[in-house]
């Protein structure tokens, strides 16, 4: 199943997109681990925004809502509600009817929903905690 992991990753200090971008990979790698194949724009695009300074955040957000739209399913990071490009890609998600999944947090322990074959039309979802 393709899975793409959506979440904040613009920050005002580089610590912060660090943290963000640590975050989809943990959550990235737990999907790969299910077997998944894994569309994460914060490990994919962060290695190429110093070759294309010309992009605006539209251009990203544009690129990424493309890999979204041939996804199965999308996996939430927590702290979404104040990132402009997650609400957009939810809104994406929910226009072409690809299911979302939340990712839980409860201090520093994280609930990765890790979906599986679709039955009687809906997925079926384990979960793997991390500490984070």
């Amino acid at each position: 199943m393709n899975v793409y992991v959506s979440g904040p990753l613009t920050a005002k200090t580089s610590e912060e997109t660090e943290y963000h971008t640590d975050n989809a990979r943990l959550v990235a790698v737990e999907l790969m681990r299910a077997g998944h194949t894994v569309i994460c724009p914060h490990t994919m695009t962060i290695p190429m925004v110093k070759d294309l300074v010309e992009w605006k955040h539209s251009d990203w957000l544009t690129h990424d809502l493309g890999l979204l739209r041939m996804c199965d399913a999308v996996v939430v990071l927590p702290d979404f509600l104040n990132s402009v490009g997650t609400l957009l890609e939810l809104k994406t998600a929910e226009e072409y009817e690809i299911p979302c999944y939340f990712v839980g947090r409860e201090g520093h322990v994280w609930a990765i929903p890790i979906p599986s074959k679709k039955i009687g039309g809906y997925f079926n979802v384990g979960v793997v905690f991390i500490n984070r």
